[in-house]
């Protein structure tokens, strides 16, 4: 699996660091950039122990959504802002997967790390 997590703000890695209230948005290039940014940020919005992934096999849908993101989080009251900002700095942002079975195995895997650490 060759998927790239970017986000908003310049970063990018390799896999997510799960935790227990997690969110994720398989989209292709079908999907509002708008919408699918907003859906985002309204997961990353709950808490900094959040994640919130946009998964795509569209890059123009990820640059759109990660050139977004900025100016919606500044809008955000400043707690919601905070919380939106360590979201997507540590556990969200947006994954690019090579194709869809990718993305299916990165929300797959997603999946079960979120079980285990609940158990």
């Amino acid at each position: 699996m060759s998927w790239r997590q970017t986000d908003p703000f310049g970063r990018s890695g390799h896999g997510p660091s799960c935790r227990p209230e997690r969110s994720d948005h398989p989209s292709d290039a079908s999907a509002d950039a708008l919408t699918a940014a907003t859906d985002l940020l309204i997961e990353a919005e709950h808490g900094p122990d959040s994640s919130a992934f946009l998964v795509t096999t569209d890059a123009s849908l990820a640059d759109k959504v990660n050139e977004l993101i900025p100016e919606l989080v500044s809008r955000l009251p400043g707690e919601r802002r905070s919380f939106c900002e360590t979201v997507l700095a540590s556990s969200g942002g947006v994954i690019l997967a090579a194709n869809m079975d990718e993305a299916i195995e990165f929300i797959n895997d997603f999946a079960r790390n979120i079980f285990k650490s609940s158990q």
